[in-house]
């Protein structure tokens, strides 16, 4: 009688090739493409007058009690001119 010969294990399958990450040109002309199509954009938002900023709407209620000719000292104005007495022997 002939022994049984044991079956052999499959074959293990091989490592898929490791992913290499975008090239350094790659990444630097998606990030300047990016940058100026979004630069675009804004400037046509301000040509078209609709910047937020430039916009000419009232002012708030800090910036208009400035330009009624009041002063108003803030509080490094007001450390600054008190004076340091020191007792001399």
């Amino acid at each position: 009688m002939s022994t049984p010969t044991p079956p052999t294990p499959p074959a293990p399958r091989p490592r898929p090739p490791k992913r290499k990450g975008p090239s350094p040109i790659t990444v630097i002309t998606g990030t300047l493409g990016t940058f100026f199509i979004v630069l675009t954009l804004l400037a046509f938002q301000v040509r078209a007058g609709k910047d937020p900023s430039l916009s000419k709407a009232p002012a708030s209620a800090s910036s208009s009690s400035a330009t009624s000719g009041q002063v108003v000292p803030t509080a490094a104005a007001k450390k600054a001119t008190k004076a340091v007495v020191t007792k001399t022997s």
